[in-house]
């Protein structure tokens, strides 16, 4: 008989990245007074769909020929001067969920998971 792994809730994004965990981390500058850091602790193949209203009323969905990921970076903003009204540095960071294509690299959408949101897992 093989054990049954119940795996833990996840209740908010700091919830999924302390489960999760590892990652590489990306830093770049964003303006003389803040550097953010951002941790990629997900990544996954996935493709794209894209949906059409038909004069009918119905939706034609076809398929994105592009072949894709999904990335999950967990992005914080430190200021290193002033202060910022910049949400990121009161908070310590928010979810990224992008989409990028495998063959060029470029990140083509970025949806943006704010503690505020209230979004579960």
């Amino acid at each position: 008989v093989l054990p049954v792994i119940v795996p833990p809730t996840m209740s908010n994004a700091q919830d999924l990245l302390s489960i999760l965990g590892g990652g590489a981390i990306r830093s770049g500058g964003r303006g003389a007074t803040t550097s953010v850091n951002e941790k990629s602790i997900l990544t996954f193949k996935a493709g794209k769909m894209t949906t059409e209203l038909r004069p009918n009323g119905k939706y034609l969905v076809t398929p994105d020929t592009r072949r894709g990921e999904i990335n999950l970076v967990w992005s914080t903003a430190a200021a290193t001067g002033r202060t910022s009204n910049n949400n990121n540095n009161s908070n310590g960071g928010h979810l990224k969920v992008e989409w990028r294509d495998r063959r060029t690299h470029a990140v083509v959408n970025t949806i943006n998971v704010f503690p505020e949101d209230d979004a579960t897992f």
